[in-house]
């Protein structure tokens, strides 16, 4: 097997991603043939679970946690190949699609020209540098997969993650409007069965994205357990009713389709120790301990006055 199809396969066993070599591939595609053509024929035969997360606009569900209205200008950090950003844009009045990957630019430029879409303003970003934006320009700002992406390179006076996480954090309040909002989808460090990244990934637990909010400036934050992942949010729970999330929570351990669901993705083993620690949490009454461990995590920040 050639290096670079080697390392391309490695790299979706391990993310359920696409290679840089193969993003680039379809971004090509998807200008010279149709963006149809690059998902559902070229996307579909290199991975299927990638092709999926990448085009499936279920992801873009997580829009209702935030009131926006035909009026909102919406932010959306590492836009990825566009499914959110298309779906968010057909329910507020604007929004940015920002990435710092130029093949996932590229494939959404063809994908907004062949749809006609003239609500989607595309632009190349990062969240490790000053946003080029002007301050309360957004009334959200939506970040999925995003902030555990971020290093030090252009972070002036970070010395760590944590505090180049803090600076990002603080730039993204910067551009939203007095009691705007921010969506967050990130990763629980200690979390079972939590998802893979694509890049050193640096997750943190939920006090420390608690802390990390309410050092950056925002406030009143409403957390939830999206299941089984913020990158498949097929359902999205409220932490603040532990009640309901244990109930849920019962009622997912012992449906047998859901248990062979993670068993085909080889999380069997994940799911074995889950399923005794919850046993054991229902018998010692800590049902209101699972906050601390489940998968991800999806974030509501109100900005604070």
């Amino acid at each position: 097997m050639p290096v670079a199809q080697y390392e391309a396969t490695a790299t979706r066993a391990a993310t359920a991603d696409f290679s840089p070599i193969e993003a680039k591939q379809i971004a090509e595609i998807a200008e010279d043939r149709g963006w149809k053509s690059a998902a559902h024929d070229y996307m579909r035969s290199l991975d299927a679970r990638a092709y999926r997360l990448a085009i499936d606009e279920y992801s873009s569900q997580v829009r209702f946690l935030l009131p926006l209205t035909p009026a909102s200008r919406v932010l959306l950090v590492r836009g990825g190949w566009g499914s959110v950003a298309l779906n968010v844009a057909s329910a507020a009045g604007s929004v940015v699609a920002m990435d710092n990957r130029p093949s996932r630019l590229r494939f959404l430029a063809a994908r907004c020209k062949e749809s006609g879409s003239d609500m989607l303003e595309i632009v190349h970003g990062s969240l490790e540098q000053k946003l080029p934006f002007a301050d309360g320009e957004f009334d959200a700002v939506i970040m999925l997969d995003a902030l555990e992406h971020v290093g030090l390179s252009g972070i002036a006076g970070a010395t760590s993650w944590r505090a180049g996480t803090r600076r990002a954090l603080a730039e993204v309040n910067r551009v939203i409007v007095l009691e705007g909002k921010l969506l967050l989808g990130v990763p629980n460090k200690l979390g079972f069965a939590r998802p893979r990244s694509d890049e050193p990934a640096r997750a943190q637990t939920y006090g420390g994205y608690r802390k990390s909010l309410r050092q950056a400036g925002f406030q009143e934050t409403e957390f939830y357990a999206p299941l089984p992942s913020h990158i498949e949010p097929f359902f999205i729970l409220p932490l603040a009713r532990p009640r309901l999330l244990g109930h849920f929570i019962q009622w997912m351990f012992t449906a047998q389709d859901y248990r062979s669901k993670l068993e085909a993705r080889g999380m069997g083993a994940a799911y074995q120790a889950a399923w005794a620690l919850w046993r054991a949490g229902r018998q010692l009454r800590l049902v209101g301990l699972v906050r601390h461990i489940v998968p991800s995590y999806l974030v509501v920040a109100g900005k604070q006055r």
